[in-house]
């Protein structure tokens, strides 16, 4: 069991007999990830393609058009999702192309 794995242990609050079981509450859910690996490349992709998003949302607030607004918001918010850098360059590369589409 690694150290920051809270699967199946319980805490005593400060109230004597009032016992937390942590496997089936949302605070032993909220245990079981750890800390994300994040590495150099994905924080630069993830940078680069929320700035693509950022200048897509902008275009398409400016000249009221839906689909390259809604297509930036997408591409803001994905990295904060995807932790694998070649699954997060594939999705962002897709949106990028999508932004492009949808611009007419």
């Amino acid at each position: 069991m690694a150290p920051w794995d809270c699967r199946g242990q319980s805490f005593v609050l400060a109230r004597p007999g009032l016992t937390i079981d942590l496997a089936g509450s949302w605070r032993g859910f909220s245990c079981w990830g750890g800390v994300p690996t994040i590495s150099g490349a994905n924080l630069f992709a993830g940078l680069l393609f929320s700035s693509i998003g950022f200048v897509g949302f902008i275009f398409g607030k400016r000249l009221s058009l839906w689909k390259p607004m809604f297509i930036g918001i997408a591409l803001m918010a994905y990295p904060y999702f995807i932790e694998d850098t070649l699954t997060l360059c594939a999705i962002g590369l897709a949106g990028t192309a999508a932004l492009f589409w949808a611009r007419n």
